[in-house]
């Protein structure tokens, strides 16, 4: 809508409602509790209350002043000469232009007049007498979001949600938390398939995208599939609520999802009825705007829950539920609104301090200067932002004895406290009523649970429509990742740690009573298959365990082209997965795909470190002094015997015994010569062995030198 045509029709609206103020100001009265001050001074927050009977709003207004004045008194000096104030409204039916006028523009006691700086508006359906929709709570919304006033919401459907980019806050779960709480709900009983059923009340579409982002990109949800998300937009339409109904496909999901008001609800479960969708195998999952306290007073005998089926169920705001299960009990009503109401004003008073105490030298201002003119231009707070800011940055308590309470970066409440309800039987009456069977808080994101009926007043879970899928699982014994053990020899079975596994082959397994043979079945125990113990669990798969064909883990043969061993079966879709101590390396990489290691081995090479400067005689330190001397007279001996060969054969020298030796002294004639040396030496004995040697070594270097520099 745009911005000037939505300040026109207010301004319209307003006129028709100034000419009528004398009329109605003993009526109005009624409506507006504040303090009327001509202190400069003044810093104030506005609350707005849908609902409340007279007798209820004055006592609200009573306890609301006595908190507000212990506040001044305890912060009186941080604030210096400021002073806190709160103005007090309320409206008792559908919002329109013209109260929306009078809320914000009347005069004096106008929101805007007063120089408000935040906004608390809470909304309570159980109070208003007409049938509500949340239209009246957009518009004002959407009013405030004009004027960029920071606002704490609270609104027992759940359907209005923070938004950073309005400056708004909830004190209730939000959406994604109801979410949370239901698909936690399907894991405590494995079910995996569901269909989504909404109407077009506010917030549908965030409950939607909810879903769907939840079960995308968290782990533990990534088993559920959404089969269906069917859309009832008219649900005064019969014919078209059954046409719509009638998409739902029984044979693939029985868990539904609904979300949508309470009234809407009835129409719903009137046609689901006829369908048979109520029926025991059946399960319905509602957020908490179903089973919202009524929009209208109820005059039949008959329990309007009646029209819900047995064993459903629905999430309940932990804070609400006083004033659900004692839906006549109006002092319980007035407690909660009054604790709601001192909650945000917790939130308010501890940003204005600290927003005082650290920008006091900036002379930032508390009191903006909205208009009600429509011949002025829309006026915007410019501190609006550092106010919201600050309400998320901190965290409140209040008192007295009242629990502590923060917000998150979104402005959603950080510790939401959820309830999971069922739909029994009442044993002391015959008639349904709801009970509190599950709790879940936003820290510890787990579902508790305690007995629950289920559809059809039974106490097992209706099993899912979908089958759990089953998988081929090949393996190799290595301890301690995979353990062989036998069976039991009685009854064939392994113990509750161990998965029976069969080592043969399926041709040589003919029957079941085969898991008593150790030959054809053993027990897998070990870290690995604890491993899949806890994938099957947490990924909702069964699997059949099986030995590898050829007892091998894999390698690839060039000459064949194939693999073998693990990963020949996975390559020929024998195995779905691989589950023991497999080594990864580039090639089998290649070939198939592996999942994160989840343990590295310790096998490395360690050498010493050397300190200060390296020796330069360091590489001949892998031997000692003796086996150098014996690698060099070898190495001396084998050259002598090389030149010798090449002597031998060279048609220059000897050319294999037919040539001539020539009178020059050759290289031939060297070698034999210190062979020679040798042979005399050792007849003679004239020095030992090693002496020999050595001698012979050093008279057979000269030919290879003599060899080296001819050929260079």
């Amino acid at each position: 809508m745009d911005v000037k045509c939505f300040l026109w029709l207010i301004y319209i609206q307003g006129l028709y409602t100034l000419k009528s103020e004398t009329v109605q100001q003993k009526k109005l009265t009624k409506h507006v509790c504040y303090r009327n001050t001509t202190l400069k001074n003044i810093i104030t927050i506005g609350i707005v209350i849908s609902g409340p009977e007279s007798n209820a709003f004055d006592s609200i207004c009573s306890s609301i002043t006595k908190f507000m004045n212990k506040i001044n008194i305890e912060y009186r000096k941080k604030l210096d000469s400021n002073r806190l104030q709160f103005v007090l409204m309320r409206h008792t039916r559908d919002l329109s232009l013209n109260k929306l006028w009078k809320l914000f523009c009347k005069n004096k006691s106008g929101l805007l007049r007063l120089k408000i700086n935040s906004l608390i508006y809470l909304e309570y359906n159980h109070w208003n007498f007409k049938k509500k929709n949340s239209v009246d709570s957009r518009l004002l919304l959407h009013f405030i979001k004009l004027h960029k006033i920071p606002t704490i919401i609270w609104q027992n459907e759940g359907i209005i949600q923070a938004n950073r980019g309005d400056l708004t806050l909830q004190l209730m779960p939000s959406i994604e938390q109801q979410v949370n709480v239901m698909l936690d709900f399907l894991l405590e009983y494995k079910w995996a398939t569901i269909t989504i059923i909404t109407s077009k009340l506010t917030g549908y579409i965030q409950f939607v995208q909810s879903l769907r982002y939840q079960i995308n990109t968290e782990m533990k949800y990534f088993h559920i599939k959404i089969q269906q998300i069917i859309h009832i937009f008219y649900t005064k339409d019969k014919e078209l609520i059954e046409l719509q109904m009638k998409k739902i496909d029984k044979k693939t999901s029985n868990i539904l999802f609904l979300y949508c008001s309470r009234d809407e609800a009835n129409e719903i479960f009137k046609i689901a009825n006829q369908l048979g969708l109520t029926e025991k195998k059946f399960v319905w999952i509602a957020a908490k705007s179903v089973i919202s306290p009524m929009a209208a007073k109820f005059k039949m005998k008959e329990r309007l829950d009646s029209l819900f089926p047995l064993g459903m169920f629905a999430v309940q705001f932990k804070e609400d539920e006083k004033g659900f299960f004692n839906n006549g009990n109006s002092k319980r009503k007035v407690e909660q609104v009054i604790k709601n109401i001192q909650k945000g004003i917790s939130i308010w008073i501890k940003a204005v301090v600290n927003i005082h105490e650290t920008s006091s030298k900036d002379r930032l201002t508390f009191r903006p200067h909205f208009t009600c003119n429509r011949n002025d231009n829309l006026f915007n707070w410019n501190n609006s932002q550092i106010m919201y800011d600050e309400m998320l940055n901190n965290s409140w308590s209040l008192k007295p004895n009242l629990e502590s309470f923060q917000m998150n970066h979104d402005g959603t409440l950080a510790n939401a406290e959820i309830s999971l309800l069922n739909l029994g039987m009442s044993h002391k009456r015959a008639e349904k009523t709801w009970k509190e069977i599950g709790s879940w808080n936003s820290k510890l994101k787990k579902l508790q649970m305690t007995r629950v009926t289920f559809p059809g007043g039974k106490t097992k879970p209706p099993e899912s429509k979908t089958q759990r899928q089953r998988m081929k699982i090949v393996t190799l014994e290595e301890n301690p990742y995979v353990i062989y053990s036998n069976p039991n020899n009685v009854t064939g079975k392994c113990l509750p740690h161990a998965k029976l596994c069969r080592i043969a082959s399926k041709e040589q397994v003919a029957v079941s009573t085969e898991t008593i043979n150790p030959n054809h079945y053993q027990c897998c125990s070990g870290f690995c298959i604890d491993l899949l113990l806890k994938l099957s669990k947490e990924l909702h798969f069964d699997f059949e365990l099986f030995q590898v064909r050829d007892g091998k883990w894999g390698a690839y043969n060039t000459d064949r082209g194939e693999w073998n061993g693990l990963i020949k079966d996975i390559l020929d879709k024998e195995a779905d997965m691989v589950v023991t101590s497999l080594k990864i390396n580039p090639e089998r990489a290649a070939a198939i795909d592996f999942s994160v290691p989840f343990l590295e081995t310790g096998i490395s090479i360690i050498v010493r470190v050397q300190e200060g400067v390296i020796s330069p005689t360091a590489f001949l330190k892998p031997y000692d002094m003796y086996s150098w001397c014996i690698i060099l007279a070898f190495c001396v001996n084998a050259s002598g015997v090389a030149v010798f060969l090449f002597e031998w054969l060279s048609p220059y020298g000897l050319d294999r015994g037919s040539g001539v030796l020539k009178e020059h002294y050759g290289l031939y004639g060297q070698y034999y010569s210190g062979q020679l040396l040798t042979l005399i030496t050792q007849k003679e004995c004239l020095v030992n062995l090693s002496a020999v040697y050595g001698l012979s070594s050093l008279w057979s270097l000269r030919p290879v030198t003599q060899l080296t520099l001819q050929l260079s």
